[in-house]
């Protein structure tokens, strides 16, 4: 009989002594007797003891069952995987297909030619590729991803030109791989003639997203010309994505022009009327921001309260304040249902302009109507008086903020933020408005390292941080990986 099966993983288990020939008898000393599942602590074992080859564990332990053995080692292969040692699943994958027993194991092709790729390289992924003559969309997808991590251009185009002439390159993963590969190389000219062979929005949306992303404005100016007089291919979506990326490159000239095609395409599409307007104020254009709203509600009729949020913030952007509280007047009339982030427009608006006190009246204005507040809003009224020094008013409404308590959009405080009122209080408060500000946090977002730093450096309430800590931990709030920083 084995050795029984607790003690086969007490030994399994023991860090692994100087020698691998000691660690090879210990593993193969003994035979299991239970079928149930040994994958997670194997792989655990597989992945911390690297001086180790795993094939006597795999011939002592899985030889005995092969139902195990069936159910066991993909599992094994995709956990290890996982833990990116990719050579120690390609050596329990290679060990399977050297026992003929046990053809029955199944591990897909694409992840056997992904081992292999990774392990062996280009060359050797090719080669298994070539031998499983498999041309499924997941195999070639599985070879591209080398040809581009090795930016081998000419046979990533190839290769994404076989998928498409068998009708497997629809995926946008699959495309998306091709433009990075083409912009990180400067092949510009190749990628623009990849696209005129496939004619399609998508493509063209996923190239010029692609651009964008890499700030490659050489290849943002090509990519516009080549499609000038190519309308059928493009709508305001297109030409509004292009349009931020101008003007967030400093090219507001070449914004505009592209503006200028969004608003001819946009016809009755209020998510389009909305982007345009928001652009423009970016612009500081205020003619066509008004001009575009009233466009707006010729056409769709009505507003939204998504419409209002966007239009407030605009008119605050451009520096409207009066007519942005007339707008807000408009809504509350509208009969469209109360939504805080229209108000929230406005208050953000406020505070960032210094007129944080009409911003605190306005939503205790609201509250007074039986309006339930949400965190965000005294977050915003707080984070304006921080702005302004006033740090007594940024504390008392960023309680009211906090004792609002957790919120189901996961709203939690600006760090930057606490980090100012902590500072503040640290130097001109007590300890007794540190502690209730922390636990009334903690509520909503863990009391963490930061916050203990900055406490610590204060001139006048370091050295009682600890004390406080200790006083939140007595109220059962989790502090001990703050308190282990301190130590």
């Amino acid at each position: 009989m084995g050795i029984p099966r607790l003690l086969f993983l007490k030994q399994l288990f023991t860090k692994p002594t100087n020698s691998h020939f000691n660690l090879t008898r210990t593993l193969c000393s003994f035979s299991p007797k239970s079928p149930s599942s040994l994958s997670p602590k194997f792989v655990k074992f597989v992945t911390d003891s690297p001086r180790s080859s795993v094939i006597p564990l795999l011939e002592q332990y899985f030889t005995k069952d092969k139902c195990l053995l069936e159910s066991e080692v993909p599992m094994i292969i995709r956990a290890l995987r996982k833990h990116k040692r990719f050579d120690r699943a390609l050596e329990v994958l290679e060990w399977t297909n050297r026992k003929p027993v046990y053809h029955t194991i199944s591990v897909d092709l694409p992840l056997r030619l992904d081992l292999v790729g990774k392990v062996r390289g280009v060359a050797a992924a090719e080669e298994f590729f070539k031998e499983a003559n498999d041309h499924s969309e997941k195999m070639c997808s599985s070879l591209l991803d080398f040809y581009v991590q090795g930016k081998l251009v000419d046979k990533s185009l190839a290769l994404f030109k076989k998928m498409k002439a068998i009708g497997i390159a629809s995926s946008p993963h699959t495309f998306n791989k091709i433009t990075s590969l083409c912009l990180k190389t400067r092949q510009v000219d190749q990628l623009l003639d990849l696209l005129s062979e496939m004619q399609d929005k998508v493509s063209y949306k996923l190239c010029l997203k692609a651009c964008a992303l890499s700030s490659d404005s050489d290849s943002m100016d090509k990519l516009v010309n080549s499609i000038k007089d190519q309308h059928h291919l493009f709508d305001w979506s297109t030409y509004t994505t292009v349009a931020n990326y101008y003007l967030v490159k400093g090219h507001p000239e070449k914004a505009i022009s592209c503006l200028e095609r969004a608003e001819a395409t946009v016809h009755d599409n209020s998510e389009g009327y909305k982007v345009l307007i928001s652009l423009y104020a970016k612009l500081g254009d205020v003619t066509k921001v008004t001009e575009l709203w009233q466009k707006h509600k010729n056409v769709c009729k009505s507003y939204s309260n998504n419409d209002y949020m966007v239009m407030l913030s605009s008119l605050m952007k451009l520096d409207l304040v009066e007519q942005a509280e007339g707008l807000l007047e408009e809504w509350k009339a509208s009969g469209n249902e109360y939504n805080h982030l229209v108000l929230d427009a406005v208050l953000s608006g406020y505070a960032q302009k210094g007129l944080v006190e009409k911003a605190e009246k306005l939503l205790e204005d609201q509250i007074s109507k039986n309006t339930t507040p949400v965190p965000i809003s005294w977050g915003i009224i707080s984070e304006g008086y921080v702005n302004c020094k006033n740090m007594q008013k940024a504390v008392q409404c960023m309680k009211k903020a906090l004792q609002l308590g957790p919120q189901p959009n996961g709203w939690a405080p600006k760090r930057a933020v606490i980090s100012k009122i902590l500072t503040w209080l640290g130097d001109d408060g007590d300890s007794d408005q540190v502690y209730e500000l922390l636990k009334l946090m903690s509520r909503v977002v863990p009391v963490n390292e930061n916050s203990y730093l900055t406490l610590k450096a204060s001139s006048k309430l370091g050295k009682f941080v600890p004390v406080i800590l200790q006083r939140l931990k007595d109220d059962n709030i989790d502090v001990d990986k703050v308190m282990k920083v301190g130590k």
